[in-house]
């Protein structure tokens, strides 16, 4: 653990292995840092996946800190092209959903280990289409949720955006 006492931190998963981290070379950190507390070292992981859209300002998809993930807001852009995909409602969720499951699973993750959603619509009568979405994608113990309604996002075209936190 020498690289925990210089507050050098490789990729670094809290999961089990003999010696209580896992280094995950698969997993895009834009950041690491260590910190200690009464003897408690807490490790705070700013991750960026390949398995999602760039982020197109200086933030990371997520941070992983204390066994909890916390995800950025994410939207209906394609992981490659960055361009938003879909014109409705449904199909921008559909779409959000898929990169947040791609960052989830980054993290070492899932769909099923998401705590807390925020959902940002830009139009009240989209609310509709979140049930089936909800549906599908949290089928056993959905996680709560709350709906905000917005007048504008920062990128043309885009009607959702969905900010989700979730458990390692």
């Amino acid at each position: 653990m020498q690289f925990l006492e210089a507050g050098i931190c490789p990729l670094l998963l809290d999961a089990p292995t003999g010696n209580g981290l896992e280094i995950r070379p698969d997993i895009h950190l834009a950041r690491a840092t260590v910190h200690k507390s009464q003897g408690t070292v807490v490790m705070k992981r700013c991750l960026i996946s390949p398995n999602a859209p760039k982020p197109k300002a200086n933030f990371s998809h997520a941070v992983i800190a204390n066994g909890t993930i916390f995800l950025a807001g994410q939207g209906s852009r394609d992981p490659v092209t960055g361009e938003v995909v879909g014109t409705t409602a449904a199909e921008q969720i559909e779409r959000t959903m898929k990169n947040i499951e791609g960052i989830l699973l980054t993290a070492g993750s899932s769909m099923d280990k998401v705590v807390s959603t925020i959902v940002y619509l830009k139009d009240p009568a989209d609310f509709p289409a979140m049930t089936p979405a909800w549906e599908k994608w949290f089928p056993k113990d959905p996680p709560v949720r709350a709906i905000l309604i917005v007048s504008e996002f920062g990128l043309p075209g885009m009607l959702v955006e969905v900010v989700a936190t979730a458990i390692v």
